[in-house]
């Protein structure tokens, strides 16, 4: 049994997909939410780290999305990462991407699939959350690295 499900009490619940501990009644839908909430209503943040925010979320969230697109998006993500990819750039390269097929791309899977990718994630969409701008920007790159991280290292098992 995971340990975050061993710590689960009738106060808690664990993400499915995750494996984030998180208060009862709140998903990691919920904390994204929250997270989109503070970057509308500080819009630097926003343009910072968005594309990050969105593809870490994803990368650890697969359930409903096809196999090519996790696997797009975990490129995206290493790119952004290790090359230090601006969101300009990744969403021109997202169009590029988009008109190699036509403008149709797969990204959800029809249904609820029964899959999670599951890893030993070391810092999940909960951890992330503030109410400072400039500590979210720093949480969203820490997030993001450690996805990376996560994803190489287990690759080298």
């Amino acid at each position: 049994m995971d340990a975050s499900a061993e710590l689960a009490d009738t106060t808690t619940t664990v993400c499915p997909e995750c494996g984030a501990l998180l208060p009862a009644n709140t998903s990691c839908h919920d904390i994204f939410g929250q997270l989109l909430a503070l970057e509308y209503q500080y819009p630097q943040s926003f343009g910072a780290v968005h594309h990050l925010m969105v593809m870490s979320y994803n990368v650890q969230h697969p359930g409903a999305y096809t196999d090519d697109f996790w696997n797009k998006t975990v490129a995206m993500l290493n790119d952004v990462v290790e090359q230090e990819i601006s969101g300009a750039q990744l969403r021109k390269r997202m169009q590029h991407e988009l008109a190699a097929h036509q403008g149709r791309m797969s990204i959800k899977i029809k249904g609820t699939p029964e899959r999670a990718h599951q890893h030993a994630w070391t810092m999940r969409a909960v951890d992330v959350v503030t109410d400072d701008p400039q500590v979210y920007i720093e949480r969203v790159w820490q997030w993001a690295r450690s996805i990376v991280a996560t994803l190489e290292q287990e690759l080298q098992v």
